[in-house]
């Protein structure tokens, strides 16, 4: 039933709630039904996911958002970079930072 009142709202493009009403059935029950549904985003990071926790150890950790959207671009994936730092974050993942490299100022005066 639900699913034929979601095929009717979205070609149609008739409100839900008018059609709930015409079929005798909750707006909410509808409503409850449609979000049980995996929308197509979270089947994608559902696919995405392996493929960017395998690019991260594949490079041992030093990957970020950035190189791995570049990776995945390469491979033919499209994701951005929002999207992959996103799927990161969830999984717990964070790359490692290098320490930046400041020269001692007592190194500097012994050279000369």
């Amino acid at each position: 039933m639900y699913a034929g009142i979601d095929q009717i709202v979205l070609r149609e493009r008739f409100a839900a709630s008018a059609v709930c009403d015409l079929m005798a059935v909750s707006r909410s029950g509808f409503y409850a039904w449609r979000s049980l549904q995996e929308s197509r985003r979270a089947e994608r990071d559902r696919e995405l996911v392996p493929v960017i926790c395998e690019l991260f150890w594949c490079h041992r950790g030093r990957y970020g958002a950035r190189r791995i959207a570049v990776e995945l671009s390469s491979r033919g994936i499209a994701c951005g970079v929002a999207r992959v730092a996103k799927l990161l974050k969830t999984q717990g993942l964070r790359a490692i930072q290098p320490k930046s490299y400041w020269p001692s100022p007592l190194k500097l005066v012994h050279s000369v």
